[in-house]
């Protein structure tokens, strides 16, 4: 039985290697599931992340993100990276045109990250939602992540008052 659920939503981990920030997600994940949390992965879905090291990668779902005045259809794969359960999120093209957002050869450095990470985070919290996984702990590790924390309080414990 799991103590508390945390939650890390980072920009880059294991598969997506980007520095020392995805072996350090990677490892602090295992740690915490070595002390009795569940910790769980919640990553965006690149074109040029290395997938070979999950194992079950496989479609669970589709998410309708709040996003612009609309919905934004997100899709969700779940896998496991080195014992850790992930989940990968998929945000289809805006306006139902051109490439995905995470869909560019490259992990960050576009003009329109800043966009490309707010939708992560929302689509990130609206998977939290709708899997019934409400959060004791978001380990928000990066900037990416940082709307992450302050969305799920809103949803999971402003909401509630």
């Amino acid at each position: 039985m799991w103590s508390a659920r945390a939650t890390h939503p980072p920009s880059a981990s294991s598969p997506s290697q980007v520095g020392g920030l995805a072996d350090v997600v990677t490892g602090l994940a295992r740690a915490h599931q070595a002390t009795g949390t569940l910790a769980e992965l919640v990553l965006p879905k690149y074109d040029c992340g290395d997938y070979s090291a999950l194992t079950d990668l496989r479609v669970l779902g589709q998410l309708s993100v709040p996003w612009r005045g609309g919905l934004a259809p997100v899709a969700v794969w779940a896998a496991v990276c080195g014992g850790v359960p992930a989940y990968l999120l998929e945000p289809a093209p805006a306006g139902g045109g051109g490439a995905p957002p995470f869909w560019r050869g490259a992990f960050y450095c576009g003009p329109d990250d800043a966009s490309r990470f707010l939708l992560f985070a929302a689509a990130a919290v609206e998977f939290l939602a709708w899997s019934g996984r409400a959060p004791d702990v978001v380990h928000a590790h990066d900037w990416q992540a940082a709307a992450v924390p302050l969305l799920a309080l809103r949803m999971f414990f402003l909401a509630r008052k």
